[in-house]
């Protein structure tokens, strides 16, 4: 229905838990966010991944777009599909008025066994590293702040150590 244009007055939409949801304007500092960390990201990752930047992840129930992930392989891997939870070494959202959506969002990512999620956290300059997905959610969560560096973890290696002011606007 999305692809035929049923949808196309209401907005940017996702799918999640079979509920097709609005998508949220992106202020400035998000957009600035979500650039920095793409910038970090793309000059530090291994050879065999790519940063995904705002693009749909296949979950069970949901089609999610992330702002940020690190996918297996190349773009043209996934011409036929979306990447699922067992292609994606880190899942990111940028959150600032979108913060409290974007915790609940983890709960699906939690759901899915999406192994790492971070929420660059706007509104209290933080990132949140969330692992150890239960159904429940993410029983380890770390928190980082300005002057901390993120380790950045694809498969057992830690190919970045990345500032939070790096991240952060």
């Amino acid at each position: 229905m999305v692809q035929m244009g049923a949808f196309d007055d209401v907005g940017r939409i996702e799918l999640l838990e079979g509920r097709l949801v609005r998508k949220m304007t992106k202020n400035p500092p998000h957009a600035v966010a979500l650039g920095l960390l793409d910038d970090c990201l793309t000059d530090r990752i291994p050879d065999g991944w790519y940063v995904a930047n705002q693009e749909s992840i296949q979950l069970d129930d949901s089609v999610p777009e992330p702002d940020l992930m690190i996918v297996a392989g190349k773009r043209r891997d996934y011409l036929k599909q979306h990447p699922t939870p067992n292609d994606v070494a880190l899942l990111v959202e940028v959150a600032d008025t979108s913060l409290s959506k974007d915790r609940r969002k983890g709960l699906v990512y939690a759901k899915n066994s999406v192994q790492v999620y971070w929420i660059v956290n706007l509104v209290d300059e933080q990132v949140e590293v969330h692992q150890q997905p239960e159904g429940t959610g993410y029983p380890k969560v770390t928190i980082y702040h300005r002057g901390d560096e993120v380790p950045c973890v694809i498969g057992e290696s830690t190919c970045a150590n990345i500032l939070v002011d790096e991240i952060l606007p």
